[in-house]
């Protein structure tokens, strides 16, 4: 580890030095730390002339965004790696890479912050400002931690002066006006923090699993010797005990298996879900959770459409009215957590109508529909996702069912999904995520990871002139309704907000009400004070849900993650890196819904934050938080399978070239079966056996998978054994019957003037068909069919006739 220390003409020179030579030396170490070696030569920077440090600030500030795309962590917990996990012990490994040091310009002169890949700042006022390592761990539901750690190497980089931090500001305050305070931890002779591993917080509960984080001080300075310590690589373990539990984890029956939207929440939150999954041998993952939804009794008959197609798609839902539910937030949460009590595939929770009529919930006096899902243990991690269509007027809800209903069911076609727009304020230099004012943040931390995935184009609209794809000045609401008209998938903000508009821009509820998007439907992620405080107002984030083009068809967003109350600068920045790192796996077929992906995000923030849990509390889901994302433009599926098959099956088998596709069969308003498509084939047994309860003659195959337009086909019921003509009598005997080259069909006395025939065998595959007009006797060639049973489908203008027939 190199330190940061020189000897200039044999004597040693501090970096607290103001003499140019010093940093500009400084600065060339840092560029090499990170790969880079066009540092440009000293005669080409020019000493300061005014204000050193202001100066040699904006030199460093510089040389920082030269390898700035190294700060472009994804957030990924690959600075662990999980050696060991069993009943008894948790052993990890982490690995300490990318340190960097920031400059800072303080009253003491230019001081640094500290940090690391995959860190978060520890945001404690006064003290030195460094980053620490966080990863959470599934742990036994009954029983305590203690941890222990073993340092493997280390780095010391000496003579260093770390600046303090100045806290957990909130957005409404310019960390530029906050002074730097040094607390009583300057004046000691011992590193900060004290302990290389620590449990952060307590136990906490996700639905299905019991947590614990971890917390890695890889960064620790001691004030007094202004020595900083790199602890590089560090071994740790967490042992159980049946010491006292705090927050156990109370199962009302055991786990076989976990929603897929869960699925997604625990492998990017717990470091060790893999080997407890495989221990386990969880037999399967459901496909996609269920749904309640707490509806506004007026707007009920709205809905249908919206449900109809979640249980098509696979989606077990129950529609409740509010009256039912419950007229308080109370009544309401005591619903929610009976229903979750009784349901442990319950997944999301959609509550219809805007404050006044289904009451958002509340927690530290904020408002919060997040309090809704946080149903398992004292903690403040969702247990569901929850998200609203608010409205006042039926139009309202229709518009939203209508768009949530489109953006899955028939999605348009053009590139306009892989477009995306990075929105960023000027403001929160040396106090935003690693340091980065917020337009820095979006242009390195948000679009690097999106241009490295589907999006080929991703707009840049920042406050001040930033060159490449930034114009000059700030932009403003004009800049951006073009880009949204045009089609745009996802748009990151990430800034000064209020109730009705975002700062960078100024785009307003009434921009958003002009918007002619129909069609081509973003989702958001703000960062950003107030944009969803809907209660007693009409937000930003309600403005995107209700928007309707000149025609009233529906414009706006497919969904957007935004805060009922005033933001910080940090942990909110944390949750955006997360959202968009889960939505740019790697992988082609994992589904990622809307609300998967911002727990995800909430749960990361959470993670790095134990105890301050209020961005999490507040922050809303306006949108049907159950919706797949699109990334890009859908293309069509190959799916086959029988078109008939007899209520006494116990199976059917649908073939598809897309991996991992959600086959739903649905018939008597009832989900039949689901499964996977898996090697090209799914065989989905049916839920109640066979189909012998279902009163319905067809039923319906859907099938849906990532970035896919869903196909959907009918299957006819046939009934075993008897002619099950749709209308009226038997319309057609067979002669002879049994038979052995050919049969006739005899249409009596019936009128018709067109027809078709077709034969199937037991096993619903088509063997012959034939067309016909007129009432005149029909014959078939059965010669080329083996001996057996055959049924025999005939349809007579808009009438269906059944029958069958042996053949010899």
């Amino acid at each position: 580890m190199a330190k940061i220390i020189y000897d200039e003409g044999g004597s040693r020179q501090n970096i607290n030095s103001e003499t140019h030579l010093d940093f500009y030396r400084l600065s060339q170490e840092l560029c090499k730390m990170n790969g880079k070696n066009n540092f440009p030569p000293s005669n080409k920077i020019k000493p300061a002339q005014n204000s050193p440090m202001k100066k040699i600030c904006a030199l460093f500030s510089a040389i920082i965004l030269m390898f700035s795309n190294a700060f472009a962590t994804d957030a990924n917990r690959n600075s662990f790696t999980v050696l060991e996990s069993n009943s008894t012990k948790i052993v990890l490994k982490a690995e300490v890479t990318g340190f960097k040091l920031l400059p800072v310009e303080t009253p003491q002169g230019v001081q640094f912050k500290a940090v690391i890949d995959n860190g978060t700042s520890i945001l404690e006022k006064g003290a030195p400002d460094l980053q620490k390592l966080c990863g959470s761990v599934i742990v036994p539901d009954h029983k305590m931690m203690k941890i222990t750690s073993t340092i493997l190497s280390s780095s010391t980089v000496s003579n260093i002066e770390i600046a303090p931090s100045k806290g957990n500001l909130l957005r409404t305050v310019d960390p530029s006006t906050i002074p730097f305070t040094y607390s009583e931890i300057y004046s000691r002779n011992s590193f900060y923090p004290q302990s290389a591993a620590l449990l952060a917080g307590d136990p906490f509960i996700v639905h299905d699993y019991r947590g614990q984080t971890v917390q890695l001080n890889a960064l620790q300075y001691n004030p007094t010797t202004q020595e900083l310590r790199i602890i590089e690589s560090v071994i740790i373990e967490i042992t159980f005990n049946e010491s006292a539990v705090v927050n156990p984890l109370d199962r009302i029956a055991p786990l076989n298996s976990v929603s897929e939207a869960f699925n997604l929440v625990y492998k990017n939150l717990f470091l060790n879900y893999d080997l407890v999954q495989h221990q386990n041998r969880y037999s399967a993952i459901t496909e996609t959770g269920r749904m309640l939804i707490i509806c506004y009794d007026q707007f009920m008959n709205d809905m249908k459409n919206f449900v109809d197609w979640k249980m098509q798609s696979g989606m077990q839902v129950d529609l409740i009215a509010k009256s039912a539910a419950g007229t308080s937030s109370t009544a309401i949460k005591n619903y929610v957590q009976t229903y979750y009590n009784a349901h442990s595939d319950m997944a999301y929770l959609l509550l219809v109508g805007d404050a006044p009529q289904v009451p958002s919930s509340s927690i530290g006096g904020n408002d919060s529909d997040q309090n809704y899902g946080f149903l398992a243990g004292s903690d403040h991690y969702p247990d569901i996702i929850v998200g609203r269509f608010s409205a006042t007027t039926s139009a309202e809800v229709l518009t939203q069912v209508n768009r949530a209903v489109s953006y899955e069911k028939t999605p348009s076609s053009g590139t306009w999904y892989k477009n995306a727009v990075c929105i960023g304020s000027d403001q929160g230099s040396a106090n935003g995520y690693n340091g980065l004012a917020d337009w820095e943040f979006e242009r390195t931390i948000i679009r690097v990871p999106l241009l490295g995935y589907n999006y080929t184009s991703v707009s840049e609209l920042y406050d001040g002139s930033h060159g490449s794809g930034d114009a000059s000045g700030n932009p403003s609401a004009s800049d951006l309704s073009p880009l949204i008209n045009a089609g745009v998938g996802v748009i990151n903000y990430t800034g000064h907000g209020n109730i009705t508009l975002i700062g960078t821009t100024g785009f307003n509820t009434t921009d958003v009400d002009a918007l002619t998007n129909t069609n081509m439907f973003p989702f958001l992620w703000i960062v950003g004070c107030q944009t969803g405080n809907f209660v007693s107002n009409t937000c930003f984030g309600e403005a995107w849900a209700r928007a309707t083009d000149n025609s009233g068809n529906p414009a706006g967003a497919i969904g957007s993650m935004v805060s009922t109350i005033n933001q910080s600068w940090q942990p909110p920045m944390w949750a955006q890196v997360e959202f968009n790192n889960v939505l740019t796996e790697g992988s082609t077929n994992i589904r990622r819904t809307f609300g998967g992906i911002s727990v995800c995000g909430l749960a990361y923030m959470n993670e790095n934050q134990p105890g301050n849990t209020d961005m999490t509390d507040t922050w809303t889901c306006f949108g049907d938080p159950s919706v797949m994302v699109r990334t890009d433009e859908p293309m069509p599926m190959t799916v086959s399978h029988a078109m008939n098959v007899y209520r006494i099956a116990a199976n059917f088998t649908v073939n598809c070239n897309i991996e991992d596709a959600l086959v739903c069969l649905y018939s008597g308003n009832e989900i039949q079966g689901t499964g996977k498509i898996s090697g090209g084939q799914a065989t989905i047994n049916f839920v109640n056996g066979n189909l012998n309860g279902v009163a319905d003659d067809s039923m319906m195959v859907t099938v849906t998978a990532y970035n896919k337009i869903p196909y959907q086909g009918w299957v006819h019921i046939l009934d075993w054994g008897t002619s099950a003509p749709t209308t009226g009598d038997a319309g057609f005997t067979i002669i002879p019957n049994p038979a052995v080259d050919e049969i006739t069909l005899n249409f009596g006395n019936d009128s018709f003037s067109k027809g078709t025939a077709k034969i199937f065998n037991t096993a619903g595959q088509l063997m012959k068909e034939i067309s016909f007009s007129g009432t005149v006797d029909q014959s078939i060639d059965i010669h080329n069919l083996s001996a057996g049973l055959y049924n025999i489908e005939v349809m007579l203008d808009e009438k269906i006739y059944h029958s069958k027939v042996v053949v010899r």
